[in-house]
């Protein structure tokens, strides 16, 4: 739920956004142009809306654009985030989940065949046959196949400062929102800030670039990222 109200934006506010990216693209703004383009993109609500009829649930822009109809049961849309026409939206139809387009008549861009699948970023986790795997969202294909036992994710999110990790078979793997990832060879991980650390044969040590186990944390090839 939203925690705070604002505003719809306007036809007349969608116009005077763009001419603020316009700006933005020529890289000559200065910090109070760009204090005041925060300011304005911050008073509205540019999410889109979810709306019902007779139980299925459908989407609209921000202006009132239906760009999915009621169809589904469920989906994933952030608050105050716009939704454009053509956006990638994770819904739940018949029972399965899936990635559909939002062209105002819900093209399939991944069939709905998953238990459940995160927020369509450049990759996410899904669930197939009580088991765990990571789709690339571009291609369709499986970055991990689904046979993990686990996969770290934050709500709908699959990286937690740029990172996840999957467990299979009793030991773990590391991904990056990169699209880099090992295999599940380690005992544990741990991060917060900075490398990942990972215990490999009762020794502490960091991941080099080519997936190898190392005790040099120059060598060190995760880390965690800006949030």
């Amino acid at each position: 739920m939203k925690n705070i109200s604002l505003p719809r934006p306007t036809l007349t506010d969608y116009q005077k956004r763009n001419t603020y990216y316009d700006i933005q693209n020529t890289h000559e703004t200065t910090s109070e142009q760009d204090m005041e383009f925060m300011d304005f993109t911050n008073s509205f609500d540019w999410s889109g809306e979810i709306f019902q009829v007779n139980d299925k649930c459908g989407l609209k822009t921000a202006l009132g654009e239906m760009v999915l109809p009621a169809a589904y049961e469920d989906m994933l849309v952030l608050s105050f985030r716009d939704t454009a026409k053509g956006d990638r939206v994770s819904a739940c139809h018949n029972g399965k989940w899936g990635v559909v387009i939002a062209d105002g008549i819900g093209t399939w861009h991944i069939q709905p065949e998953y238990d459940y699948i995160g927020y369509p970023c450049d990759f996410t986790h899904v669930r197939k046959d009580n088991k765990w795997g990571v789709l690339n969202v571009s291609t369709g294909e499986y970055l991990i196949p689904p046979e993990c036992d686990s996969i770290s994710h934050e709500s709908m999110f699959l990286f937690i400062n740029g990172l996840a990790v999957y467990d299979k078979d009793g030991k773990t793997g590391v991904i990056s929102s990169c699209g880099a990832f090992t295999a599940a060879e380690f005992d544990d991980v741990e991060w917060s800030e900075g490398s990942v650390k990972v215990k490999y044969q009762d020794k502490w040590g960091f991941i080099n670039e080519e997936n190898k186990f190392t005790t040099d944390e120059d060598e060190a090839y995760y880390a965690c990222q800006d949030s």
